[in-house]
């Protein structure tokens, strides 16, 4: 009897694993997909290779998001370094294309407004109100601080960004993280966040580095997240 229960769980442990691993995969990657009811879209891409050599591991973040099902897309993102806060009417299908600036478009997060039925009032207002005034590509204020400010302080915006986005840790916080499932202390010099969907990440000086199981992920500094789910 030993013996049998024994080569059942030898059995069954690779299985629960494949399973389990299938699950978290099939998961991440439906995040790619941009879903038919959704109304608010967090975006981002790689820096261009037009960008400065040393900076082309960061990331620029942007939103996307319209007033129902049937209205039209708007992008709201600090474009460039003196562009400040830009709101642009998307044109039909623009929100489905793959790549921008040449470089792959990733969705990090989807809402279908269910949680806050006047998100995209809220998101407008947030905009509007936004300190543009200064830009900085490195440690911040930038493109990454301007979404990672929106989602935590507009319902119905929540989004874990990537490691690699500079400028997300810019400034003092303490308070709900982006994704809301979390706590983050935040100061310039350094800062975690503690969180079921985040896990645990430290930021030093800008960087950041981390580990998560929901997806699991290990975050380096100028890596890629390993793994990646793309």
């Amino acid at each position: 009897m030993a013996f049998s229960y024994h080569l059942r769980m030898r059995l069954f442990l690779p299985v629960a694993w494949c399973i389990l691993i299938g699950f978290l995969f099939s998961s991440c990657a439906s995040q790619r997909i941009l879903k038919p009811d959704s109304i608010v879209v967090v975006k981002e891409i790689d820096l261009p290779k037009s960008a400065a050599q040393f900076s082309q591991f960061a990331t620029h973040s942007f939103v996307e998001y319209r007033e129902n099902a049937s209205s039209a897309w708007r992008r709201v993102e600090v474009k460039t370094p003196k562009s400040g806060v830009v709101m642009t009417t998307l044109k039909e299908g623009a929100v489905d294309k793959k790549e921008r600036w040449g470089e792959r478009v990733r969705i990090l997060s989807q809402s279908n407004g269910a949680k806050n039925p006047e998100v995209f009032r809220d998101i407008r207002e947030f905009a509007r109100s936004y300190d543009d005034s200064v830009y900085r590509s490195y440690p911040g204020p930038n493109s990454n601080t301007f979404v990672e400010k929106m989602a935590r302080e507009v319902d119905g915006v929540n989004v874990i960004l990537d490691h690699n986005a500079i400028g997300k840790e810019n400034g003092f916080y303490l308070g709900k993280s982006s994704a809301g499932t979390g706590l983050k202390v935040q100061t310039p010099v350094a800062g975690v966040t503690l969180g079921l969907k985040e896990g645990v990440e430290v930021s030093a000086l800008g960087l950041s580095a981390g580990v998560s199981i929901w997806p699991p992920s290990v975050r380096i500094p100028f890596l890629p997240r390993i793994p990646t789910w793309e």
